[in-house]
């Protein structure tokens, strides 16, 4: 059994277990099961709680309760049902459990000495049945809003796509193709006479037939990508699809259904998505439809699927098929028309009669190699050859006017690269040769690099190919609206920017002398939000901080001495409660910058014994349920805070009590 046979019985297989929605929230979903996130897959759905908290989740089937986590980061509350079919339903970011499961994680908790908590109970500790109150969605862990992320898991404990059981949203819309990417796969592969990948967008024929309005010039090998969402009948948002196909000339070359994955493929994520249009550039979610070295093999991907495709010359038909979960497919056509020979590089009729003109270079990495680019200062020919390191390249037309390119593999740089563009009869001018310093990351070889007063040290498994891995100074402008008072040392650019990390690498960076010492770290730049967000730090001695880091960022060490501020505190300092009305102490905890980790960073005592705080970091929230009866008379809590650059406040408020 092949191809949607596989799939349909896949889905039959699941579908024996008649599940319940998992909650009354909505049936309203924020985003679908094999949608891309940071390094992974997304493993379930989210589901709409439109920003409130404490609507019910049920057990979907009967089973037990065979996991309970707490925490303030990750998935928060959390419940993990063993269900009767042998499989696992997953209820994260939950506002509380069920009274019985409530007690018995408060007393785990306790026991422990601390509000995280990651339980396995037996199998005959907490029966449920189907539909069962299990508890209340919520906001705790790591999100940006309210809402229910529900998984089913198999007998694996591996992620399975929800929608292909009896949860079922009914929907009739198509997907929307939004463009093509056509990229080239070797140093020699050509897209338009240029070699760099290029992006189409097509042109929209109905609703389910979209295609590329002129033929595409293409030489070498290449592969294409495709950005396409879905969308669900009467619901705000645009989400992944659920299955794609590449035909080539009729036959199928590529194909995927995210019907379900393994945990161990979460890293490969990059391998099948477009790293490069999406985290560097940030132009969307594309999927790649062929294969490289790491992706061969994923669960999701038909095991004949390549796709790389290096055709035959003359014009060949492409017909990429997107369908969603319910059958709703659209078609996207192509003509690519494959040249028979390479495109000529530059040549210049004559030699040049005076001094060389001058010119820019940029340097840029993809996945097949590394791309020079000359660019022209003045009126005068692009040149048409450039010398690395004393051998010679010819060079092509490139993307923009005025530019000349060349793509050479990273295997043939040095740790220290002299480029020299090279003109017919031209003479040698000042400042027209460009070094080119950085290491060169071969997988299983270490490697350091330092570049001013960062430093860069790999393990030999950072990368899945060979890199050149540099070190840049940046200019970057802080230009936040409500400027914060922190003390920054210079931003450097470290890493290949267009190319996935396999694994950590760690970064040092010299503590600058503006900035001051005893409260700094390190922080990388997000530039969707303008702002600086902290990466975990440590001392290695009086002059350097170090950290890991898995994708190329602007790098800087900062320093701010503004302490986190404790505001909203119930009880009210200095006044007087009934006992009975006082059920809970409670209080937020904001830090402006560097931010901190409110589990280990928040500490509260009340009368001199410490409290079991519960900390949310979606809302900087602390709360602790006074759950036996307080005396009468005077009490004095103890509330500390310190953010990640070791900035502390503290308050000790008094209260009274009375009958």
């Amino acid at each position: 059994m092949t191809g949607w046979g596989v799939i349909l019985f896949f889905m039959a297989t699941l579908s024996a277990s008649q599940y319940l929605w998992p909650t009354d929230a909505s049936r309203t979903v924020t985003a679908v099961f094999g949608d891309v996130r940071p390094r992974r897959y997304h493993a379930g759905l989210d589901i709409r709680t439109y920003g409130k908290n404490g609507y019910e989740i049920y057990a979907v089937e009967s089973g037990y309760i065979q996991r309970v986590r707490a925490g303030s980061s990750g998935y928060g509350k959390a419940i993990y049902l063993k269900l009767q079919d042998g499989n696992t339903a997953v209820y994260a970011h939950l506002e509380d459990f069920f009274p019985e499961l409530n007690q018995a994680v408060i007393q785990l908790q306790t026991k422990n000495g601390r509000y995280r908590l990651d339980h396995y109970f037996k199998e005959n500790e907490f029966r449920v049945q189907k539909g069962q109150v299990l508890g209340h969605t919520g906001d705790t862990g790591s999100l940006n809003g309210p809402h229910l992320h529900f998984e089913i898991r198999d007998a694996n404990e591996n992620p399975v796509n929800p929608l292909t059981t009896n949860l079922h949203i009914p929907d009739g819309s198509y997907p929307i193709a939004k463009t093509l990417e056509i990229l080239p796969l070797e140093p020699s592969a050509r897209v338009t006479g240029t070699i760099v990948p290029r992006l189409f967008t097509p042109l929209k024929e109905s609703d389910v037939s979209y295609r590329i309005s002129q033929p595409v010039e293409v030489f070498g090998e290449i592969g294409l990508a495709v950005k396409i969402s879905d969308k669900i009948d009467a619901q705000p948002f645009q989400y992944s699809i659920y299955r794609l196909t590449l035909d080539v000339d009729g036959i199928q070359v590529y194909s995927l259904a995210y019907n379900t994955y393994g945990w161990e493929e979460d890293p490969l994520v990059y391998s099948e998505r477009d790293f490069r249009l999406w985290h560097h550039l940030r132009l969307g979610k594309f999927h790649h439809l062929y294969t490289v070295p790491a992706s061969k093999g994923l669960s999701f991907v038909s095991p004949d699927s390549d796709g790389r495709l290096n055709l035959s010359p003359g014009d060949h038909q492409i017909l990429i098929r997107a369908a969603d979960i319910n059958g709703n497919e659209i078609s996207l056509s192509a003509t690519l028309t494959v040249l028979a020979a390479l495109p000529e590089a530059l040549q210049m009729s004559s030699p040049l009669s005076g001094p060389a003109p001058e010119v820019s270079l940029k340097t840029e990495q993809l996945e097949q190699g590394i791309i020079f680019t000359f660019t022209l200062g003045a009126q005068g020919p692009p040149p048409p050859v450039m010398r690395l390191n004393g051998k010679e390249y010819a060079l092509f037309a490139g993307l923009e006017e005025k530019t000349a390119q060349a793509i050479l593999p990273a295997s043939v740089l040095r740790n220290e690269n002299s480029v020299l563009p090279v003109w017919l009869g031209g003479k040698q001018i000042t400042g027209q040769e460009f070094l080119l310093k950085g290491a060169l990351a071969i997988p299983g070889t270490p490697f350091d690099l330092t570049v001013g007063p960062l430093s860069l040290n790999g393990d030999g498994e950072t990368f899945y190919d060979t890199v050149f891995v540099q070190i840049e100074a940046a200019d970057v402008k802080d230009t936040a609206a409500k400027p914060h008072p922190f003390k920054r040392g210079p931003v450097f650019l470290a890493g290949p920017e267009n190319i996935p990390f396999k694994n950590e690498l760690q970064l040092s960076m010299k503590i600058p002398a503006m900035v001051d010492g005893e409260h700094a770290g390190i922080f990388y730049r997000d530039p969707a939000k303008e702002k600086w967000i902290y990466l975990k730090t440590r001392r290695i001695d009086e002059t350097t901080l170090t950290t890991s880091i898995l994708s190329a960022e602007h790098f800087a060490v900062i320093s701010e001495t503004v302490p986190p501020k404790i505001s909203e505190l119930v009880p009210v300092p200095g006044a007087t409660y009934h006992r009975a009305e006082l059920t809970e102490i409670s209080f937020k905890v904001k830090d402006l910058f560097a931010g901190l980790d409110g589990e280990q960073a928040v500490r509260a005592s009340l009368d001199g014994k410490p409290l079991l705080l519960e900390y949310n970091s979606y809302r900087e929230e602390c709360r602790y349920i006074i759950r036996n009866s307080l005396t009468r008379g005077k009490h004095t809590l103890h509330i500390e805070a310190t953010d990640h650059l070791g900035n502390s406040s503290s308050i000790d408020p008094i209260f009274y009590l009375k009958e």
